[in-house]
């Protein structure tokens, strides 16, 4: 050492250990619950689990879409999202089955601060009989 004092066994040295960084507005879909199949003329309920990812409570909007033998589209607006065991499930009931055929289904949650979009869609398959 250029000071002239001798190191020692004793001597420290500061060592910072930064933890990653965690997502502060991350809100996904964890779980999308579609039937496989539905009879014709008859009722489903189709359920969104919402899961937030982040670290703050958040008000988010969630919509589902079909496409095929049935059409449909409608947003639940205003769900509220804990963090940590924040999950939500968000049902949409009493979708009629109209025809026999596929029904393809999206489901979409949406945060305008959303730091992770690639969790935010989740599609599924229903055959109408």
């Amino acid at each position: 050492m250029t000071d002239g004092s001798a190191q020692t066994d004793t001597d420290t040295a500061l060592i910072t250990i930064t933890a990653p960084l965690s997502v502060v507005h991350d809100v996904g879909i964890k779980r999308f619950h579609v039937p496989r199949y539905a009879r014709i003329s008859t009722t489903k309920t189709v359920t969104v689990v919402v899961y937030n990812y982040g670290t703050q409570t958040e008000v988010v909007d969630v919509r589902l879409d079909a496409t095929g033998a049935l059409t449909y589209s409608q947003t639940i607006s205003g769900v509220t999202v804990e963090p940590g065991n924040g999950a939500t499930r968000v049902k949409f009931e009493n979708i009629l089955f109209p025809t026999a055929g596929s029904v393809n289904w999206e489901a979409t949650v949406s945060l305008g601060s959303d730091e992770n979009l690639a969790n935010n869609t989740a599609t599924g398959t229903t055959e109408g009989r």
